[in-house]
């Protein structure tokens, strides 16, 4: 049975129904509340937008750019249409590749500028996460693993946000610790609900990927608490 019969299958059982349609509100969520962080950080700090130079708001595009092709891909699969879904999925990589060098690019840049290079680490872990568990989500689906594909695509764009939780603590001028400590509640709880939604128990797939970057949070809460307090 080929791939695409195998998923129209799969999209008939309930269980699978009703976990496209929470895969969806989690993406569309993501995307909502990126959009909110970033705006609540320029109302609250309109000195920051002289730092939206042509460069930042193509950055800022293409982050976002991924939070929309996220949602349009679970919404693609939700209703079936596959091959869309596939097309998308290829093109997918031409976004990465423009969207982590950049990413990077200007982190280190900010870093520099302000001397806070934990800026720059901090979003370098961000990408750290996101790129492995975006290539073995590819891998994934080309070896007909659907579910672990979406588990791995999920948190790979929950990785994306942890820029947007930290706009928001920041606007709320809270330690860096509150920032992790949402970061992680947000990556732990979005999969494990969408697991018990579709399977009542986590996906090894959820666990293996969540455990991760709990990992690489680790590494960056050791960086950032070996730094001198200013």
């Amino acid at each position: 049975m080929g791939a695409k019969a195998i998923v129209a299958s799969n999209s008939r059982e309930p269980s699978v129904r009703a976990g496209d349609g929470t895969l969806f509100a989690i993406a569309v969520g993501l995307l909502v509340f990126s959009i909110l962080a970033f705006s609540l950080k320029a109302t609250f700090n309109p000195e920051r937008l002289v730092r939206y130079t042509p460069i930042v708001i193509v950055h800022g595009i293409v982050m976002l750019a991924w939070l929309v092709l996220f949602a349009s891909q679970t919404r693609l699969a939700m209703t079936g249409k596959l091959q869309r879904h596939r097309t998308f999925g290829m093109a997918s990589l031409l976004l990465v590749l423009v969207m982590v060098p950049l990413g990077i690019h200007l982190s280190w840049q900010l870093g520099q500028e302000t001397g806070r290079m934990i800026v720059f680490v901090g979003n370098a872990i961000n990408f750290l996460q996101f790129v492995p568990l975006y290539a073995t989500a590819i891998i994934a689906a080309k070896r007909h693993r659907f579910e672990d594909h979406k588990r791995l695509m999920l948190v790979a764009s929950i990785a994306l946000t942890g820029p947007a939780v930290g706009r928001v603590i920041e606007v709320a001028d809270l330690p860096l610790p509150v920032t992790m400590l949402a970061f992680l509640l947000a990556i732990i709880v979005l999969p494990l609900a969408y697991d018990i939604r579709v399977r009542r128990k986590p996906h090894r797939a959820s666990v293996i990927a969540i455990g991760y970057v709990i990992l690489t949070v680790g590494i960056f809460g050791a960086y950032a608490a070996s730094l001198p307090s200013s």
